[in-house]
C-alpha cells in the first residue's frame, strides 16, 4: 500500500494526519504576556494572552508536510530550530529540533475550525482554546493598532485551565496500572 498520505490530495486525510501529529506531538497552551502601560496615574500591569499551538519534532521531512498542509489551509505560522545541545524547556536535544508555531486568537481559531473534528488526545485543550478565541474575537477592540478584545479574570482562568489539562496524563495511568495489579 505504501505512504498513502503522499499519494492524496484529499485535504481530509491530510488534516486527520496533522491533528494526529499534534495530539502525539504537539502542544496546546496559552501563554501570558505581561504588559506595562503608561496611564494618567502611572504605569499600570495589563496582561495580554496569546493562544499557542505547537508541533515540536526532528524529521524535516514531517516539518515540510505541516508546512504543506497549513499552506494549503491558509493557516500562518512560524518554525524555530534548536541546535543539539542547546537547551530548550524540559529537554536538550541531540538532533536538529524544529518546532512549528500558530500563534495569535485569528490563527488558531483558524487552525482549530479544521483541526478540532479530528483531535483526540488534545481535544479537551483545543475545545477550550476554540471557546477563548471566539469569546475575545468577539469583544470590542481597544486600540487602534488592531488589538483584539481586552485581558479580563476570565482570561487566566482558562489559561489556568487549560495548562491543568496539559498535566502528564501518563502519571495517572501508572497510578491505575499500579492499583489494578494489588486486585
Amino acid at each position: 500500500m505504501g505512504n498513502q498520505l503522499g499519494k492524496t490530495d484529499d485535504n481530509e486525510i491530510r488534516l486527520a494526519w496533522l491533528a494526529g501529529l499534534l495530539d502525539g506531538e504537539g502542544s496546546i497552551s496559552i501563554v501570558e504576556n505581561p504588559e506595562r502601560r503608561r496611564t494618567k496615574e502611572g504605569q499600570s500591569y495589563a496582561p495580554s494572552f496569546s493562544p499557542r499551538i505547537s508541533i515540536s519534532n526532528t524529521n524535516v521531512p514531517t516539518l515540510r508536510r505541516v508546512e504543506e498542509i497549513f499552506g494549503a489551509n491558509e493557516i500562518a505560522f512560524y518554525v524555530r530550530w534548536r541546535e543539539p545541545g542547546k537547551r530548550c524547556g524540559f529537554a536538550t536535544p541531540t538532533k536538529l529540533l524544529w518546532t512549528i508555531w500558530v500563534t495569535g486568537v485569528k490563527r488558531s481559531k483558524r487552525l482549530l475550525d479544521i483541526l478540532l473534528p479530528y483531535l483526540v488526545t488534545k481535544e479537551p485543550q483545543a475545545a477550550v482554546l476554540y471557546g477563548f478565541d471566539k469569546t475575545v474575537l468577539g469583544r470590542p477592540r481597544i486600540c487602534k493598532h488592531g488589538d483584539v478584545g481586552k485581558y479580563v479574570k476570565s482570561d487566566r482562568t482558562v489559561k489556568l485551565m487549560i495548562s491543568s489539562l496539559n498535566r502528564n496524563p501518563q502519571r495517572l495511568y501508572a497510578e491505575h496500572a499500579k492499583h489494578d495489579d494489588i486486585v
